[in-house]
């Protein structure tokens, strides 16, 4: 009954040591150095190939990523393209589908840098680079050792070993077993120093979304040449949101961003209005003028200084 060989691991193990993997008997110094060999190039050839395995999937999902991203940015720099043709007769009247390519040409520009954000932070296509380093570098390291074990195999005897032969083998051996030691240390090293950093730069964009998501103020100051009789009522976004008396008024906690600011006194017989630009963590200031049916103006508010 045959056995069936053991399936490829999908971590880079550890075996057994050469006395326990093979079986025991008395072995000259020259069988023992050439066993030793063996072992150590099957390791080098089961690291080498762990490397083209695994660069598989890595591979296949990089370019799938990076062609949609091309895709996708084609697609949205034509859609307003599209949207702005007379190829499709004059007017988007019965094509809805063309009235909304602008909103679709945005939507395909952030899928194509969802794409590569999502490739960078999974880290697809630099796995595969880094696989690949690593599998070249080990076949390189393993066909120059398999050259300099040939050449000291015709030097050496089969039935006997002096001390420098027994040396010079011992030098080899060690040489390629700490060359492949440091060949996948040096990828593993590697895939650690971009996780830190693309960990550290996922926390870096969490703060500073944090950071411009921070509620600010605004402090409004009403003037007017006409006598106000009464509360006036303050408007944000078209909600009233106070009434008062004074010459100004102090809005807290307002979201980062543009706004809409009415005041409206005397029943609404006065009336002024400004957008206005809220900053994150500031305290901006706007003054807005009432007339008699006064319209809205774009204000530049300013942080106190």
């Amino acid at each position: 009954m045959s056995t069936q060989p053991p399936a490829p691991s999908r971590d880079i193990r550890p075996r057994e040591s050469v006395d326990q993997a093979t079986a025991s008997g008395q072995q000259s110094d020259y069988e023992g150095l050439q066993a030793l060999a063996a072992d150590l190039e099957k390791r080098a050839v089961e690291a080498a190939n762990w490397y083209l395995r695994n660069k598989i999937w890595p591979r296949r999902l990089s370019r799938l990523l990076r062609f949609l991203a091309i895709l996708f940015g084609v697609l949205g720099g034509l859609a307003p393209l599209v949207a702005g043709t007379t190829l499709f007769g004059e007017g988007s009247e019965g094509k809805p589908w063309l009235s909304s390519a602008n909103q679709w040409g945005y939507i395909l520009i952030a899928l194509a840098a969802a794409s590569l954000v999502f490739d960078r932070y999974f880290g697809f296509s630099s796995s595969w680079m880094r696989y690949m380093t690593a599998q070249m570098a080990l076949q390189r390291a393993l066909e120059k050792f398999q050259l300099s074990w040939g050449l000291w195999r015709i030097r050496a005897s089969s039935n006997s070993l002096d001390d420098d032969q027994q040396a010079a083998a011992i030098s080899l051996l060690t040489a390629f077993q700490e060359q492949v030691g440091d060949l996948v240390d040096q990828e593993f090293q590697a895939w650690i120093s971009q996780f830190k950093e693309q960990l550290a730069e996922l926390q870096a964009t969490i703060n500073k979304d944090k950071e411009d998501r921070r509620p600010g103020n605004l402090v409004i100051g009403i003037h007017s040449d006409e006598s106000i009789s009464g509360p006036a009522e303050v408007y944000l976004d078209n909600r009233i949101v106070r009434k008062t008396d004074s010459g100004s008024v102090l809005l807290t906690a307002l979201n980062p961003g543009s706004h809409l600011i009415t005041i409206k006194a005397n029943g609404g017989t006065l009336q002024g209005g400004a957008t206005v630009s809220v900053q994150s963590g500031e305290t901006s200031e706007a003054n807005i003028e009432l007339k008699a049916g006064g319209a809205l103006t774009n204000a530049n508010p300013q942080a106190p200084g």
